[in-house]
């Protein structure tokens, strides 16, 4: 329902958005059109701090306060590092920042890997993070700073505000993009891939929120894969990544990774995944592939850098019950070129029922996925 003592900001998202009813949707109220990307219009950032944003980190949702998490950066030189969390409320229409982010060294000097005891230091935007709703924390392990892999596992209290070393005996190794997911059935976290020395891992662990230990899962068949994303779909209880063209499931109860046969979208990295859990609906948005794919583009902004190409703005729908990938067609395509903040961090809004995205700008994309009605 949409909050009408907020009416001002009620006003202007019919305004800026292509209907009212679209606008309510961003606000949790009546649905847009399924299956169609839209714009809200830029948020407020409120505090002190500057929100930056830094590619391709993970966007995640938190049930509790209805926000959505994101963990990025607050200082105001174009940099590559993160150092802050973020939280957007799509009811306000705004962010707010962790009260005491990470200092990042200026300029990076030899001190650069010193860290404070009471949070994970400033790092590239490739870790693994998930949220633990029943224990309302937020997990972040691994990633890469100044040049070196880590392999650290902090946990944020979304209550207290505060960040903890969780410093568990076995890990994951630590490294380039894993990714992790929260798995209800099993109350905790699982973690997959990464990369270390410049290859890629097959690893699957499972993390234990509550004792604070990882457990290696040894599931059979797992895939290589790092700077992905993974999602988990309760009604069929598989957890879904795509890695280099192919889409792999993994099954919770038998403990193994399967790929799924069938066409399905172009090999890409760098892509939006999420899943609408309660229709079992995974959604991949966009992404970076080869040049010469029909539905790659080159994209002209931002000004300040080179021409990107081989740039995908397509979205799909993965069924998971009968896992098949539907195309909506490149008419629902976005023109890269008019669209440089494109949402390719997705994350999964249960409360509102839409799937949320960030990109390389502020903007918030909303979009409402439903399954095409079978010919």
């Amino acid at each position: 329902m949409i909050r009408h003592k907020r009416p001002a900001l009620l006003l202007s998202m019919i305004a800026t958005l292509s209907g009212s009813a679209a606008a309510a949707a961003a606000l949790g109220g009546e649905p847009n059109a399924p299956n169609t990307w839209v714009k809200l219009p830029v948020g407020k950032v409120n505090g002190p701090h500057r929100l930056d944003p830094r590619g391709w980190t993970s966007l995640r949702y938190e049930p509790g306060t209805r926000r959505l998490i994101w963990f990025v950066a607050e200082e105001t030189e174009r940099r590559i590092y993160s150092n802050c969390l973020w939280f957007y409320d799509p009811d306000r229409n705004d962010w707010t920042s962790e009260p005491n982010p990470y200092a990042i060294p200026k300029p990076e000097g030899k001190d650069a890997m010193a860290y404070r005891a009471d949070h994970p230091m400033t790092r590239h935007p490739y870790r693994g993070n998930a949220v633990d709703p029943e224990n309302k924390v937020y997990i972040q392990h691994g990633g890469v700073g100044y040049g070196q892999g880590l392999d650290d596992t902090w946990a944020y209290d979304l209550e207290k505000g505060a960040w903890k070393d969780l410093k568990p005996g076995a890990h994951p190794r630590g490294g380039l993009g894993p990714a992790l997911v929260y798995i209800p059935e099993l109350k905790g976290i699982l973690s997959h891939g990464g990369m270390t020395n410049g290859n890629s891992m097959a690893d699957t662990w499972f993390f234990d929120v509550k004792a604070g230990t990882w457990k290696d899962l040894k599931a059979a068949n797992t895939p290589r894969g790092s700077d992905h994303d993974l999602v988990y779909d309760p009604k069929s209880k598989v957890c879904v990544t795509f890695l280099d063209g192919k889409t792999w499931v993994y099954e919770v109860a038998a403990n193994a990774w399967k790929t799924v046969d069938g066409p399905g979208p172009a090999s890409r990295s760098h892509y939006g995944l999420t899943c609408d859990q309660e229709q079992g609906i995974v959604v991949l948005f966009a992404g970076q592939g080869k040049e010469d794919d029909p539905r790659a583009r080159v994209q002209t902004e931002p000004k300040w850098g080179a021409p990107q190409k081989g740039i995908f703005t397509d979205t799909w729908l993965f069924d998971t019950a009968a896992r098949a990938w539907h195309d909506l067609g490149k008419e629902k395509d976005l023109d890269p070129d008019k669209c440089a903040d494109r949402p390719f961090n997705l994350a999964w809004d249960s409360s509102r029922k839409l799937v949320f995205g960030v990109g390389a700008g502020t903007a918030v994309w909303a979009f409402k996925p439903q399954l095409p009605k079978k010919q």
